[in-house]
């Protein structure tokens, strides 16, 4: 429409024209604002136009991801530490994201948060059953809020931080349901408070938790507690036995060895590193060490990114804090991990959770087992692939071959996928074939759907040939004896050979030494090449050949030589 027409239909239906927008719609305004829909409605019931609707103000928000920020999640240099001290939590949540596992964070209590959603269960008060595990209106609480996002915020958005287990349950129980003295106190409970709390926590009747996570711990060694303790490890999960974790506390050197309850036999103590990977000075140790996970300061100096409290009360004036660090949040990390591992693997006993713990633990500090550092850094990909099949199979196929998962767990079902080109898969249940006919590099995975969810295990396959030659060239000459040059050709590998038969050099015509005999290694990573002298004049043609069970993989080259 020409800007006279824009202005006749403008003064047709009492409007003011406004202008144009760079995608094409007229915006025009009422003459009288209280007629604004009324005429947008008449517009689009009326006249020949796509559209005509009131250019509402929309009332949104920013989302604000603080992921990037959680370097103890993955550790890309990218807050100053080194690469790859992290617990490898993306590459657990290739195989799952979790799913409804129990877990009680024993704290100051947990509150609704955006993050947690339905997640957040009903809860237990130390000394009353009135506030179901809800923190204190205080300053200082907003600890178990900031430890239960550690171990279950959302990751189905972009907003926020990720959990290790976005998708288990969050069972808040509180026991410190009193007013501290200053910000920086805990407040107090009796140990027969603590004992009820925990034993709440474990119950089948009552909480019924699979995982307690107790970033808390001090005072003296009490009969009550180690007690309640050894009834969730032996007694809970049905027989099976909670995964109860405690920090191993932050007063390191003031304090010998760990703190109490971490010193109880069979529970899992967890340390800080920094994430340069250094023991944290603050953080206690001694022989009942199992885990460290990375970790920041402690009195609120930290930099590790989770939950706050919503409102005004906790650690900010936002949803987040940035603040937290000590063992209090590595502690929950390793909770988070024991709730992936059950979801893929829910008759697991307490100890083969323990056990598969430990012994996928990243070793850290003097080889093996140490004081300092227990079994090594959590890490939840190492965890996860001690519970769940392997995938039997070859690594190199030529045309198709079968596969088959090690075990599938009772009641499950699988379905076979291949992700990448020049193959393709067909089969359920256990068994599946691999079929070729390009060549390439691809992932074949496994979905294990089981009550509750479901995981996926991968296997990485080279098909249809190992090894492509992707390019020679000449690199340098030199002049040698009998005035015909040394020329250096290198050839480019663009992936490994693997399985290879042999691998030479060849040039033609022969009137040429190659030397160390024409040889090409392999496996290889990188190029590779030789030293060639010619004695005549002409053109030669360089070949460069790898051979496997696939067949022959040849590149060449024309060079033309010279008499000097």
């Amino acid at each position: 429409m020409s800007n006279q027409d824009l202005i006749g239909f403008a003064k047709k239906h009492n409007l003011n024209y406004i202008s144009t927008t760079p995608y094409g719609a007229e915006i025009f305004k009422a003459i009288a604002p209280v007629n604004t829909c009324k005429i947008a409605n008449y517009i689009h019931e009326n006249e020949a136009v796509e559209w005509s609707n009131p250019d509402f103000v929309q009332l949104i928000e920013r989302y604000v991801d603080y992921y990037p920020n959680q370097y103890y999640l993955n550790n890309m240099g990218q807050t100053g530490g080194i690469y790859n001290i992290d617990i490898n939590a993306p590459e657990a949540w290739d195989i799952t994201l979790g799913r409804n596992v129990r877990v009680a964070v024993i704290d100051d209590g947990v509150e609704a948060h955006p993050e947690f959603g339905n997640r957040l269960l009903s809860g237990f008060t130390a000394g009353s059953n009135n506030t179901l595990g809800a923190p204190l209106n205080h300053p200082s609480k907003g600890h178990g809020v900031a430890s239960a996002g550690i171990i279950a915020a959302a990751q189905d958005d972009n907003d926020g931080i990720k959990g290790i287990a976005p998708n288990s349950l969050i069972l808040p129980v509180n026991i410190f349901p009193y007013t501290p003295a200053n910000i920086y106190d805990s407040g107090a409970v009796t140990s027969s408070e603590i004992a009820t709390a925990i034993n709440w926590a474990w119950r089948p009747d009552l909480g019924n938790a699979d995982v307690l996570s107790n970033s808390w711990g001090g005072g003296v060694s009490n009969n009550d507690i180690i007690s309640e303790i050894t009834n969730a490890r032996t007694n809970g999960r049905n027989g099976l036995g909670a995964i109860v974790v405690f920090a191993s506390g932050n007063n390191n050197p003031y304090v010998s060895g760990v703190s109490f309850p971490s010193s109880v036999n069979g529970v899992l103590t967890v340390g800080a590193i920094d994430k340069n990977g250094n023991i944290w000075n603050y953080s206690q140790r001694g022989p009942e060490m199992d885990l460290v996970a990375p970790s920041g300061n402690v009195n609120l100096s930290g930099d590790v990114y989770t939950t706050d409290r919503v409102g005004s009360w906790g650690y900010s004036n936002d949803n987040y804090t940035s603040i937290f660090g000590g063992t209090s949040a590595a502690c929950p990390q390793v909770a988070g991990v024991a709730a992936l591992m059950l979801s893929v693997s829910p008759n697991l006993t307490e100890s083969q959770v323990r056990s598969h713990l430990q012994m996928s633990a990243t070793d850290m500090g003097a080889s093996g087992f140490d004081n300092t550092f227990g079994y090594g850094r959590l890490n939840a990909e190492g965890a996860l692939k001690r519970v769940i099949p392997t995938i039997n199979g070859p690594a190199d196929v030529c045309s198709s071959d079968t596969y088959s998962l090690s075990f599938v767990p009772s009641g499950a079902s699988v379905s076979w996928s291949v992700i990448g080109s020049g193959a393709n898969v067909s089969g359920t249940g256990a068994n599946a074939t691999l079929n070729v006919w390009g060549n390439s590099s691809v992932v074949l995975r496994a979905i294990v759907s089981q009550a509750g969810g479901s995981y996926i295990v991968k296997k990485a396959i080279n098909v249809g040939g190992v090894t492509v030659l992707d390019e020679i060239w000449k690199e340098s000459s030199t002049i040698g004896p009998g005035s015909f040059p040394f020329m250096n050709f290198v050839a480019l590998f663009p992936r490994r050979c693997t399985d290879a038969i042999d691998g030479e050099w060849i040039v033609s015509p022969a009137n040429a030494i190659i030397n160390y005999e024409g040889q090409i290694s392999c496996p290889i990573s990188n190029n590779t090449g030789v030293t060639i002298q010619f004695f005549g004049s002409g053109t030669y043609t360089i070949s460069a050949r790898v051979k496997n069970k696939c067949g022959v993989w040849t590149n060449w080259k024309s060079t033309t030589v010279y008499k000097q």
